[in-house]
């Protein structure tokens, strides 16, 4: 009997089958969502309300130089709220610290989503990896997880819309 080298393995076949365990390392970090909801697209109050808050967040945050997409939207949303309403802004955040910080929380799943849906992006650019990407979307349940985040940030958004009305600040003008 011939017996056959091993065929070396595929390298982006290799790299993909990584990127699929990171990204299910990254799922363990975020809520399994609940039930089997039909996807109807994913809905964002104020369209890009939430990068305020993400600027917020951010700004709070900075110990090193930031990143460019960070300081685009620090300069763009956070910058433009204290200027245009900077004492009602200040008393709104001081008065509604609670709301601030669940804003933030599910915020913060929101960004380790999105590596989530980075990795799968480099997985559909690849007509080789494409079918591991779609596989990987299934097995976490991607679609759930991004479903389930905006849920619970959507009514989160239009309470501190609602509110910032109450302190003389147009939300809309953050909608994007």
């Amino acid at each position: 009997m011939i017996e056959l080298e091993p065929k070396p393995e595929d390298p982006e076949t290799v790299a993909a089958e990584k990127i699929c365990a990171e990204m299910r390392e990254i799922a363990k970090k975020l809520p399994k969502p609940e039930g089997t909801k039909k996807y109807e697209g994913l809905k964002q109050f104020g369209n890009n309300f939430y990068l305020l808050f993400l600027a917020l967040e951010r700004d709070k945050k900075i110990t090193a130089p930031p990143s460019k997409k960070d300081l685009v939207n620090i300069k763009i949303y956070l910058r433009k709220i204290e200027m245009l309403h900077g004492e009602q802004w200040a008393k709104f955040l001081k008065e509604n610290a609670g709301l601030i910080e669940r804003i933030e929380e599910v915020s913060r799943q929101r960004e380790v989503a999105s590596q989530l849906v980075d990795r799968l992006s480099t997985l559909d650019q690849n007509p080789r990896t494409r079918k591991l990407g779609g596989g990987i979307f299934e097995e976490i349940n991607l679609e759930g997880i991004q479903r389930e985040i905006w849920d619970k940030l959507n009514p989160l958004l239009k309470q501190a819309s609602e509110t910032m009305v109450k302190y003389g600040i147009k939300p809309e003008d953050f909608y994007g």
